[in-house]
């Protein structure tokens, strides 16, 4: 889950989709689809968002993982994994995706040696609004993030974000704003 590739997002893109539109009819409209999690569930869900926007185009990620859990060094057999903790700059330095994306966190969430989650949550949203102001600030044209948050004190728990999730649904289905 806390891995920066697509692998997760070809798994559910290219095998568990086909079989749900066997069963289902749902639209192929990005905007029509979100896909959330909480702690390494959020980071996968931005993950997927991330790497396959036209197929994702809402996340969910409550007390995010954007730390170092995923990272591991290059060895002989495989080359260096890069945590979540990449993401901010990621965010900096690539195109802009067509995401809609809320963000949930406490002040009192883990600070452990993967790093500390409610400061890299504070990243996340600040990567996000700045890759938008930069975008603008140089007049370019295309999608901007569409992103919203709430902080609060809680720690690394469901219990806020799941108080919240009602709110957060009618935002991302909403035609309101971002901030």
């Amino acid at each position: 889950y806390d891995a920066l590739d697509d692998r997760y997002a070809r798994m559910l893109i290219d095998e568990l989709l086909p079989l749900v539109r066997r069963r289902y009819r749902i639209s192929d409209d990005p905007a029509q689809h979100a896909i959330g999690g909480t702690s390494s569930g959020a980071i996968c869900a931005f993950t997927v968002a991330w790497h396959r926007p036209e197929v994702f185009g809402k996340v969910i990620s409550m007390i995010g993982s954007y730390v170092s859990i995923g990272y591991q060094p290059a060895t002989d057999e495989r080359p260096l994994r890069p945590g979540g903790d990449l993401y901010p700059a990621l965010i900096r330095k690539s195109p802009i995706r067509p995401l809609r994306i809320f963000l949930q966190d406490g002040s009192n969430d883990l600070d452990n040696e993967h790093g500390h989650w409610f400061l890299a949550n504070q990243q996340m949203l600040a990567a996000l609004k700045w890759a938008n102001a930069n975008a603008d600030r140089l007049g370019m044209p295309g999608p901007r993030y569409q992103v919203r948050h709430v902080w609060g004190e809680g720690a690394h728990s469901d219990e806020h974000g799941g108080a919240l999730l009602p709110d957060i649904l009618r935002w991302l289905w909403s035609e309101e704003g971002t901030e």
